[in-house]
């Protein structure tokens, strides 16, 4: 009798250790899932940060270029405009000066070839 009790506590033991155990393999299976749930996330949260970034930094960069473009465009046409004012200022020197040539008056001798006009770009 001393056996038969004490071979059903062992086997009693040995059941509460398997229910352990099997408690231990479930949440095992529990915390892998959750472990490579975490890292899928993490890895689309990167493609999704990487994206976002892309796109911001595109925009940014568009609009700089934009506005870039456009202030080059107006230094561009006001050195254009300020050179055409300088050329015409010579052009009418030289007609001033070749009407004043066939005045009776002597009139100041400028050669307009050998003025220089110069164009900052």
């Amino acid at each position: 009798m001393f056996f038969f009790l004490d071979t059903a506590s062992v086997e009693s033991y040995m059941d509460r250790q398997r229910r352990v155990q099997e408690k231990g393999k479930d949440l095992i299976v529990q915390m892998q899932s959750v472990s490579e749930n975490m890292k899928s996330n993490a890895d689309k949260l990167t493609c999704t940060l990487t994206s976002e970034i892309h796109k911001q930094f595109n925009s940014v960069f568009k609009t700089m270029q934009d506005r870039m473009t456009a202030s080059i465009k107006e230094v561009v046409a006001d050195q254009v405009k300020q050179g055409f004012k300088n050329h015409a200022s010579v052009i009418e020197d030289s007609v001033i000066n070749a009407v004043r040539s066939r005045a009776v008056t002597p009139s100041p001798n400028i050669d307009s070839h050998v003025c220089y006009i110069s164009v900052p770009i």
